[in-house]
């Protein structure tokens, strides 16, 4: 009980300091305005006008609880002099609000700018509609654009609000505002005159509802008789053949691709417009719908067939134009295994359709007469020889432009028994030339040792 006077003392004192430290804390808070970066900060604001219009209440809310005449704290006895701080941190305040209040106001008269010129098109695109003298496809395209454009009016009145406040504070934080800038109240004009036009057309779709409605179903019967056309087209004309090069078979797969492609955005436009006019359920897909998507995808895969099958004919037309007097059998099937196994890494896919056989098969026929070409290429066969095998197989060549494609195009596989017979012929004829000429040299350089026989004559020593 005699210290009891003693531990409330040192409570006092340590309330007392305590309380020091709490407000110290409060000043040393601040030293995160020199901390911060910019760029953070605009990067976690990005393009949200609101959190930009609360982050600038905030900094003007927290100025006023350091904005006083006061410099002086006590604490019973203790005095904290806080003038030169209080000074420095206003005068970063002041520096990050005309900043951020800078950048603010960039950026909201940038999206008020871009607001105003889409609402601007709008109204002007629905006062060049005229709902009683529209076409068929004018109607779909009017239709549609009045459900787009009635999707996006509850999120447009709320822009029109964040403008408005935005530009509010900007008026109360003193914001010097750029000569070209465009006021809340010009907005605010055109948006009322896009809302009534809006309002105007909307009461004229539904007093001509009927009349759209029979329009539309016109229109979905032209639209149904033009795509039956086409996916009977289709199925006549697509390029499976084997034998179509690829620069033609691009070609035809262009033209489709936008034929479907326009197809396409017709089909969607009605399917939109039944939508809007309560004349199919929303999401409906068709057997007709379904079709056309298999037929797109399997567009897209002769795309890819195609393309991957230029590169290898462009391979093998490079071989069919090498002249036939630098061929070399073992280069050339080199060449042939090495296009073999691109094919062979071809999606399963691409596999199935008939060019890919096409393709196929020619390499491997071209690699099953390479023996025919090694043995066109030797030495036996003579120019009498060419002429021989050129008169069976009817054919006119001149051997010094003669290239491999045109050996390729004789079809060696066929005419094989032709060829090897005049191979035969010529390596029969230049083993015998071998022999004789082995003969020839051998007499030539044989020695006969002859003796004087009665002065009469000369007989060979035996």
């Amino acid at each position: 009980q005699q210290s009891k006077p003693l531990v409330d003392a040192y409570a006092a004192v340590e309330d007392l300091l305590g309380g020091v430290q709490s407000y110290v804390n409060v000043w040393l808070q601040y030293q995160s305005l020199w901390d911060m970066e910019s760029g953070n900060i605009y990067g976690r604001l990005d393009t949200n006008l609101s959190h930009w219009q609360k982050l600038l209440m905030d900094i003007k809310k927290s100025r006023k609880t350091i904005d006083n005449t006061e410099t002086v704290k006590r604490f019973g006895p203790v005095e904290i002099h806080y003038g030169k701080v209080q000074s420095k941190v206003n005068l970063k305040y002041d520096s990050w609000h005309r900043e951020i209040l800078s950048r603010f106001g960039g950026l909201l008269g940038q999206n008020m700018q871009e607001f105003h010129t889409t609402v601007t098109k709008c109204r002007v695109d629905l006062e060049n509609y005229s709902v009683d003298a529209a076409t068929t496809s004018e109607a779909v395209g009017f239709i549609t654009l009045m459900q787009e454009l009635k999707r996006k009016v509850r999120t447009w009145e709320q822009k029109v609000e964040v403008f408005r406040a935005g530009e509010k504070i900007l008026d109360r934080q003193r914001f010097q505002f750029p000569s070209h800038w465009l006021y809340i109240d010009n907005v605010e004009g055109e948006w009322s005159a896009y809302v009534e036009i809006m309002k105007r057309k909307d009461t004229a779709v539904q007093a001509q509802i009927g009349i759209l409605q029979t329009k539309i179903v016109a229109e979905d019967k032209v639209v149904e008789h033009k795509t039956a056309e086409l996916l009977m087209e289709w199925e006549k004309g697509k390029p499976v053949q084997g034998d179509l090069r690829p620069d033609g078979a691009s070609s035809t797969l262009t033209i489709f691709e936008g034929k479907f492609s326009r197809l396409k955005e017709d089909r969607d436009n009605i399917i939109k417009a039944k939508e809007a006019l309560e004349l199919a359920d929303p999401g409906l897909v068709t057997a007709r719908d379904d079709r056309v998507a298999v037929v797109l995808e399997e567009l897209q895969d002769l795309k890819g067939v195609w393309s991957e099958l230029s590169k290898v004919w462009e391979k093998i037309d490079e071989l069919r134009e090498k002249p036939w007097l630098s061929v070399a059998p073992r280069k050339i099937r080199q060449a042939l295994d090495a296009q073999l196994q691109q094919l062979k890494g071809f999606p399963g896919r691409l596999k199935q359709y008939a060019s890919f056989d096409y393709v196929q098969r020619t390499l491997k026929g071209y690699t099953k007469v390479n023996v025919l070409i090694t043995e066109l290429k030797s030495e036996a066969l003579k120019e009498r020889h060419w002429k021989q095998l050129m008169r069976k197989l009817r054919v006119s060549w001149q051997l010094h432009d003669l290239s491999l494609g045109q050996v390729w195009d004789v079809d060696l596989q066929r005419n094989e028994m032709v060829v090897k017979d005049v191979i035969l012929v010529a390596q029969g004829e230049m083993a015998l030339e071998e022999f004789l000429k082995q003969v020839r040299e051998a007499w030539q350089t044989y020695e006969l040792d002859l003796i004087n026989y009665q002065n009469k004559c000369k007989l060979i020593r035996g």
